[in-house]
Parts: C-alpha cells; structure tokens; sequence
C-alpha cells in the first residue's frame, strides 16, 4: 500500500514531466530566438560608460561626472531650503541631547576616517 507522501511524491513527478513537456513543445518553435538573442544596451548605460571610463582617480577615489542625460543641467538653487534645513536641524539638537551626541558622533567618524571632501568647481 503506498502512503499519502509516496503518491504526492510521484504526482509531483509526473507532473513535472509532463510540465518539462509542454515547455520543450511551446519553445522548439523558438529556437532561432534563443540561439541569436542578444541584450543590447541602451543609450543612458553607453552614456555612463563613457562617464565611467573618463574617470580619474585621485586620493585613491575616482572622481567622475554626475551621469545627466543632458551636459547642460541647471541645478536649482536651494540655498535657502538648506538654511531652513539647518534652522530645523538645530532646533531639534536643542531639544533632543542624544540626537546631538549621535550627529557629532557620526561627523567626528567622518572627519577621523578623512571622507570629507570639500565642493568642486
């Protein structure tokens, strides 16, 4: 007599088969597809390789172009967005101590291990 696991275990089998079946019947009519399918790639990835390749490495960071679509970009001016960021953030620093001591925690982290870098331009 077979159990309920053996007969779902050669269920599962033939089911398997007759799937592996249908997948070699549905895709024989594609196989010129298979055999010559390439991925290309797009503008925006052979724009970014030729950013990537002009890089240079400097401190032993590489130091390449923001990938734009455009070489032209205008980047808004949020001056005053980033002092209002900065009244906000030091009001909070007021009231919450820890979050003062975590901010100055991770900055000093960052300054010890020399990761600053100041703007180009």
């Amino acid at each position: 007599m077979i159990s309920q696991i053996q007969r779902d275990y050669l269920l599962l089998q033939r089911l398997e088969g007759v799937l592996s079946l249908i997948y070699i019947y549905i895709y024989q009519d594609f196989n010129e597809v298979s055999s010559k399918e390439r991925t290309e790639m797009s503008f925006e990835d052979k724009r970014f390789l030729e950013i990537a390749n002009e890089a240079i490495l400097q401190d032993g960071h590489y130091d390449l172009k923001l990938p734009f679509r455009k070489n032209n970009v205008s980047m808004p001016n949020n001056r005053q967005m980033a002092e209002q960021r900065l009244k906000s953030l030091k009001r909070k620093m007021k009231r919450n101590q820890q979050c003062t001591q975590e901010c100055v925690a991770f900055l000093n982290d960052i300054f010890e291990n020399n990761c600053r870098r100041g703007p180009t331009g």
